[in-house]
């Protein structure tokens, strides 16, 4: 197996690829700091101000999961039954857990996530690259993705979000347009209604949506996004979502070629390889930075036995757009 990775240049007239998958290796192009290993970690550490508790953590512990939006769901039913059932003392108490971990999520979030001052000159760049593709997917719960595509006005893609709503049943509106973006799991700018299970889009100007990822919290409402876990554990929580669900199905019935960039598709993504392999033969083009020979051999390597069916090709990460945005690419 050759470990030399092909120049994008090279793949991109070769076919017609109508979807990308984007992983962490997008946002951590734009923004060094994405170079995370886990947002529940960075929340218990010294790191942030005000981190999580032990007492915090054992809650986690005992629901067996690394998840923020479960947590925070389940502590505010639990406060809301403890009041009506007349338990104020313990609803208190449930309550400032709430705080406690919705503190230290929010800040978590703002230690790692690029403000959009920092990151606007690569958004425009981002878009570009986003345009040349008709479906894109994104597993990143950043909102580099949404800042990018709402550089234009009206936005060249849609969401399947009207007028900040998301209804599975009434999705008509959206059939005649060209482009469109999907949040495998879920973002920052997204949240679910406590009790009703819908989820709504959060809408700001610009850098603002960043703090207002905060203020939705006092609300009851919890963030909409899937960083923790194995793969059975994410499709567990889509499972749970309507609109994750949606995106989902979508991505698993995706028509044409594909472009997978900057993810390392490894075990924790083992349902997103489950829904490619229903696809048979097509062309999938994954990007991978240059490392050691063997690395990249026994990565595709392994690519190549969970996608028997598929016609890979493996190319240079930083001679695509999303690579080396610092750069003039010529697309």
């Amino acid at each position: 197996m050759d470990a030399e990775l092909e120049h994008w240049d090279s793949i991109k007239g070769r076919n017609n690829w109508t979807g990308l998958l984007v992983g962490n290796g997008a946002s951590r192009a734009a923004w060094d700091d994405f170079r995370y290993n886990s947002l529940y970690d960075k929340a218990k550490s010294n790191a942030i101000e005000d981190p999580l508790s032990p007492e915090d953590t054992t809650i986690f512990e005992s629901m067996d999961t690394k998840d923020f939006e479960r947590v925070l769901a389940a502590l505010w039913t639990t406060e809301v039954v403890c009041k009506a059932l007349g338990r104020d003392k313990t609803a208190d108490r449930v309550h400032e857990h709430y705080e406690s971990i919705k503190t230290a999520l929010i800040k978590a979030v703002h230690a790692i996530h690029a403000p959009w001052s920092e990151i606007e000159k690569v958004l425009t760049k981002i878009h570009s690259a986003l345009l040349q593709y008709e479906s894109v997917y994104s597993t990143n719960y950043d909102l580099l993705l949404y800042w990018a595509i709402m550089t234009e006005e009206p936005p060249k893609f849609i969401d399947y979000f009207l007028y900040g709503d998301f209804d599975i049943t009434n999705l008509e509106y959206f059939l005649s347009f060209r482009r469109r973006i999907l949040y495998l799991h879920g973002a920052l700018h997204l949240v679910r209604l406590p009790f009703e299970g819908r989820t709504e889009k959060l809408r700001a100007v610009r850098g603002n949506l960043l703090d207002q990822f905060g203020r939705s919290l006092d609300r009851g409402e919890t963030p909409l996004f899937v960083t923790e876990g194995t793969a059975d554990d994410k499709l567990a929580s889509i499972n749970r979502s309507s609109y994750l669900s949606f995106a989902y199905n979508e991505f698993t019935n995706h028509k044409g070629n594909l472009v997978i960039f900057g993810h390392s598709l490894g075990e924790s993504d083992n349902h997103l390889i489950k829904a490619m392999q229903q696809w048979g033969k097509r062309n999938i083009a994954i990007s991978m930075r240059q490392s050691n020979p063997n690395s990249i051999r026994t990565r595709q390597a392994r690519l190549i036995e969970a996608l028997p069916k598929a016609e890979l090709l493996f190319f240079d990460a930083e001679t695509h757009p999303l690579g080396n945005l610092n750069e003039d690419n010529s697309l």
